[in-house]
This record gives C-alpha cells, sequence and structure tokens, in this order.
C-alpha cells in the first residue's frame, strides 16, 4: 500500500500543474517535496528560485541515489530555463536513466523526459525526438499518461522542425483532444497555438486568431506558465498582421512581465517585424540571444511571406478551415459557406470565383481529388516558408 500511495504522489509531481503542486506538497515525503518545490519554479520560469534550490542541493549533506537523481534533473531543469547548457547534460541524464537500480526506476521517464528538453535547447532535435519518443514507455508504464502524452506532443514538434513542410495539423488536433480529456490545458494550448501558426502562414490570419484566442481561453487555466505567454505572444504576432496594432501592444505588454526567456527573445523579434525601417538583416539585432525553433523562422522570414502573399479574406478563411480539418465535398462546402437558401447555381457561382480568387493568391494550394476539395500537403507550408529558404540562401 505504501509503493501504491508513493507512485500516486510521484506521478502527480512529475506532471501536475502549478496549482497542483502546491496543494501536495504538504503531504510529499522530503524528497517528492523538494521535487515538486523545482517543478513549480520551472513552470512559474523562475530561474531566482531553480538557483536558490540547486544551491541547497550543492551544499547539502545527503548523498542518497534519490538526491543525486534530484540534483542532475535540477541541474538540468535551470539550464533550460536559462537556455544555456552545459556540455554532456543530456547525456549525464539518459545514462542515469539507464542505469537506475529497481527501487529507483520510477524515475526514468522523467530522466529521459528532460535529458530531450535539454536536446531541443542544443536545437539537436534528431536526438530530442528519439529521446521523447523512449520516455512515453516508462511513463505510460507508471501511470504518468499526461507527463506520457507531453513527450508525444514533443515528437510532434521535433517533427514539425525536421520535417517543415511536412503538414501536421492533424496531429496537433488529436493531440489537443487527448489533451482536453486527460484534462492537460497547458499542452491543448500549445497544440491550438501550433494549429494557429499554420494558419498564420497561409495568410488565414481570422482564423488564426480563433485558434489563438481559444488557446488562451485554456491557458488562462494556468497563468504564468509558459504555454500561456507563448500563445499570448503568439496572439500579439498575428494581431499585428491584422494591423491591430492596439491590440497587439497590450498582448506585447503583458507578455513583457514574463520571466520565460523565450518570450522575452520572442517579443525582440515582433519588435523587429513591426519595424518597416529595421536592419536588412535583422539576426544580427539579436545575436547574443537564444530563439526556439518557431521565432528562428519568424525572424528569418520576416514579413516576405506577407509581402508577397495578399491576405485572405474572411470567406477564403472559412474555406481554408474548413477543409483542413478534412477533405469535402463540394455539396458540403457550399452548404457551409453559403446555407442552403439560395439556389444552387447562385452558390455554385459565387464559389467558383472563390476559387479562383484564392488560387491566384496561394496557387497550388487547393486540390481537388476524388470528388472532395483538400488542402495541399506539399504547398500547404511550402509557399509560406519560401522566405526562410531564401534567407538560408543568401546566408550561404
Amino acid at each position: 500500500m505504501r509503493e501504491a500511495t508513493f507512485s500516486v504522489n510521484f506521478i502527480q509531481v512529475i506532471e501536475g500543474g502549478i496549482n497542483e503542486l502546491i496543494e501536495l506538497r504538504p503531504r510529499l515525503s522530503a524528497s517528492l517535496r523538494t521535487y515538486a518545490a523545482i517543478m513549480i519554479a520551472y513552470l512559474e520560469g523562475d530561474r531566482d528560485t531553480l538557483a536558490h534550490l540547486l544551491h541547497q542541493s550543492e551544499t547539502s549533506s545527503s548523498v542518497d541515489a534519490e538526491a543525486t537523481i534530484i540534483h542532475s534533473l535540477l541541474k538540468a531543469r535551470l539550464q533550460i530555463r536559462e537556455l544555456h547548457l552545459e556540455h554532456g547534460t543530456p547525456e549525464h541524464l539518459i545514462e542515469t536513466a539507464n542505469t537506475l537500480p529497481a527501487n529507483l526506476m520510477h524515475w526514468r521517464g522523467e530522466l529521459l523526459f528532460v535529458a530531450a528538453a535539454a536536446y531541443e535547447v542544443q536545437k539537436d532535435d534528431i536526438s530530442a525526438q528519439r529521446i521523447f519518443e523512449e520516455a512515453v514507455v516508462p511513463l505510460e508504464k507508471i501511470g504518468a499518461l499526461r507527463k506520457a502524452l507531453k513527450a508525444r506532443f514533443n515528437t510532434v514538434t521535433t517533427e514539425s522542425r525536421l520535417f517543415p513542410k511536412k503538414k501536421l495539423l492533424a496531429d496537433y488536433l488529436y493531440l489537443c483532444r487527448k489533451a482536453k480529456q486527460l484534462r492537460e490545458w497547458g499542452l491543448a494550448a500549445q497544440a491550438l497555438t501550433n494549429i494557429s501558426r499554420e494558419y498564420q502562414l497561409l495568410g488565414a490570419y481570422t482564423v488564426a486568431l480563433k485558434h489563438a484566442n481559444r488557446a488562451i481561453a485554456l491557458a488562462q487555466r494556468h497563468p504564468g506558465t509558459l504555454p500561456f505567454y507563448l500563445a499570448l505572444v503568439h496572439r500579439c504576432h498575428v494581431l499585428t498582421d491584422l494591423g491591430r496594432h492596439s491590440e497587439a501592444q497590450i498582448d506585447y505588454e503583458t507578455a513583457a512581465n514574463s520571466g520565460f526567456a523565450e518570450i522575452q527573445n520572442a517579443l525582440k523579434v515582433i519588435s523587429l517585424l513591426a519595424d518597416h525601417e529595421g536592419p536588412k538583416d535583422p539576426s544580427k539585432a539579436i545575436q547574443s540571444t537564444h530563439l526556439n525553433a518557431t521565432w528562428n523562422e519568424r525572424l528569418n522570414s520576416r514579413r516576405t511571406a506577407r509581402n508577397k502573399e495578399p491576405p485572405l479574406s474572411g470567406l477564403e478563411n472559412d474555406f481554408v478551415r474548413f477543409i483542413t480539418d478534412s477533405p469535402r465535398s463540394k455539396i458540403e462546402v457550399l452548404d457551409y459557406l453559403y446555407g442552403t437558401r439560395l439556389d444552387f447555381e447562385v452558390r455554385e457561382n459565387r464559389f467558383k470565383a472563390l476559387i479562383g480568387r484564392l488560387r491566384k493568391k496561394r496557387s497550388g494550394l487547393i486540390l481537388f481529388e476524388n470528388g472532395k476539395y483538400r488542402i495541399s500537403d506539399t504547398v500547404f507550408l511550402e509557399i509560406v516558408r519560401a522566405g526562410a529558404t531564401n534567407a538560408k540562401k543568401k546566408a550561404g
């Protein structure tokens, strides 16, 4: 019975949200209470508290095996929040995970998860994806289903970086549904933020904004966390694209209060994107910062796609969103866009005009196959990421 209670507490600590951890801490053993404090500081982006906890750990007289594991995880989590990894950090965590004694095997999934996150900071997406995948099994084995889903989600995000032209909207929609089922609101918010970004890349800014709003609504269940600020700073970018600068400024000022280095760097990118008279090579203005993949892409492409591609109209936004969810027949599209009161011929003529305009704006984006309209897998991201490719060619 003691082992079962311990396992439940352990699972709650490694996958719980801030409020859950604060409520749980008084009931925990000393070691788990320490790790709960680490997780709270990590989720809040509180690097000062993490550094203080690390100092306490280094001066502690405790030398048992579990304390050593927690010390290694704390050190790695601080480095991840600082976006600066010491050489060999992920490899050390993996070695620890692979040499655990039987009574500490429940730590294996957590060690691998943090090791994979460290690889992400090092921009080694191949290793990050491999280790996130490896973390899923031990996490599911102990019943940490929410943490296992996070690992699966991260394998998809690394997939998107490794294969930037691959369409992953279906994956994000699936992960969003699973996250909601497990009440993992931050993860659901991250999935919606990624979906919103793909619509933004298409120029479907209205649809992008709707998904960004949904992401923020979910993330607000845990305000002050990284998923909340990531959704907020992304919405700021979408609002800027829509020309709604006063609303974007509110999001910008709110995000500026974040202690996360990733968010502060993203705000610098937004400032450059909004500055039409900025430097021709914006990377020089942020060369000393660390950017995650999506904001590095936005920096490199710096409005190239938007300058070349006019934004989609409201009806075009609706059509793209409708057929992105799944392929649709002409009748389904006509009913969705125009209702059923107008004559078929009138609706069909309006739709032909819409398709003509859309194909001029986004050549090759819309396909008609097997009697249904769908988004082209190959064109979906290619046409809007050409800017990043051109930037890389110039740099080479």
